[in-house]
């Protein structure tokens, strides 16, 4: 009988030892495919960031005007950018559309236009002119113009969101986020720093730069 519970000892003890192994060698492979998936993730991610660069989301233009009359959608926004901004050229656009819901109900706010410029350069030249002539109507509704994020994008950014209201009270220094997420910021004196971590930034404003608010 000893003989036999030794022997079913070792047995027990093998599979065990089997189990656990097998175990932490399951947990190894989900760790990889986890970092994997983040892999991915990330590079799905600034693919479709760099896709939108060119981009631009209009809000406020009627349902349907961009499809009166003979012209390409692409062709009546581009007008009506360059007639609402006042601008001296008429912007090239790769695409014009709506966004991809359904057509809203009578009364209801139009659908966002998302719009590719073809140049970058005129993309950047739109957003400078409609920051100047905010806030901008159009048949007596009113427009605004954004930037194309993605979700993610859209919460780094607003990341930085205390940072730029300490920037704001620095006397002499210029600051922008960059493409696609990047505070740029130049000091009174020239200097440039460039972060693409809130905390760090924070930190650097606090100790360098002598804002005249507080943020906790």
């Amino acid at each position: 009988m000893a003989a036999i519970a030794r022997s079913e000892s070792k047995i027990l003890a093998r599979i065990d030892s089997s189990t656990t192994n097998l175990i932490d060698s399951i947990r190894d492979d989900m760790a990889k495919q986890e970092t994997r998936l983040t892999d991915l993730e990330d590079g799905l991610n600034t693919y479709s960031d760099k896709t939108r660069r060119c981009n631009a989301r209009i809000v406020g233009i009627k349902e349907g005007l961009e499809n009166s009359g003979s012209q390409r959608p692409t062709d009546t926004i581009a007008k009506i950018l360059q007639e609402l901004l006042g601008l001296s050229f008429t912007p090239t656009q790769d695409r014009a559309h709506r966004s991809l819901r359904p057509p809203p109900n009578e009364g209801k706010p139009p659908r966002i236009i998302v719009v590719m410029f073809h140049y970058f350069r005129e993309r950047e030249e739109v957003f400078r002119e409609a920051a100047r002539s905010a806030p901008m109507t159009l048949h007596g509704k009113r427009v605004s113009i954004f930037p194309d994020y993605t979700a993610v994008v859209v919460k780094k950014r607003a990341a930085f969101s205390e940072a730029k209201r300490l920037l704001r009270s620095c006397q002499g220094v210029k600051f922008g986020i960059q493409f696609p997420v990047m505070l740029r910021i130049t000091s009174s004196s020239g200097r440039d720093k460039r972060f693409e971590d809130p905390p760090v930034a924070m930190n650097y404003i606090r100790k360098n730069l002598k804002p005249l608010v507080n943020v906790q």
